[in-house]
């Protein structure tokens, strides 16, 4: 018995096989570039709105700083004041100072109000609130201290 070996060939065009080939590799589609355009322009709207919320707390803060530092000043200015005055009666102030803050006019709206201490005589209670706004929002500070007269 004599075999032959024969080898098969495709016939026709041998693209038919190979039709992936042929495409342009190159390139994305339109759905990917639009997915990829929408996830990156999310990401980008998610760091701008943290960064205006860091730049909205830190003139939060810088107020504050300011506020507090006010608040210091305002306890001693009245220790030196109540100095050598012994009968002081109950009384409430209301002060407004205007202070640059950040190159924007800031209003500081101080309330005083003072309190002789019975026991032991000699001491006063001093209690200060002050508040200013930020936009819509209006902020107090609270302190009360006691001076000796």
């Amino acid at each position: 018995m004599n075999l032959k070996k024969t080898m098969i060939s495709p016939i026709g065009n041998n693209q038919l096989f190979f039709h992936r080939s042929n495409r342009k590799a190159a390139g994305f589609s339109f759905i990917e570039v639009m997915i990829t355009v929408s996830i990156l322009s999310f990401g980008l709207v998610l760091i701008y709105r943290a960064f205006f919320i860091s730049l909205n707390y830190m003139e939060h803060v810088t107020y504050r700083l300011h506020a507090m530092t006010l608040l210091d000043n305002k306890v001693a200015e009245l220790a030196q004041l109540l100095k050598g005055k012994s009968n002081l009666k109950a009384t409430t102030l209301t002060e407004i100072d205007r202070h640059m803050v950040n190159n924007r006019e800031v209003e500081f709206s101080f309330e005083i109000d003072y309190k002789p201490v019975l026991k032991p005589s000699g001491i006063t209670q001093v209690d200060l609130a002050l508040s200013w706004d930020e936009g819509i929002r209006n902020i107090n500070l609270k302190r009360s201290v006691y001076l000796l007269n």
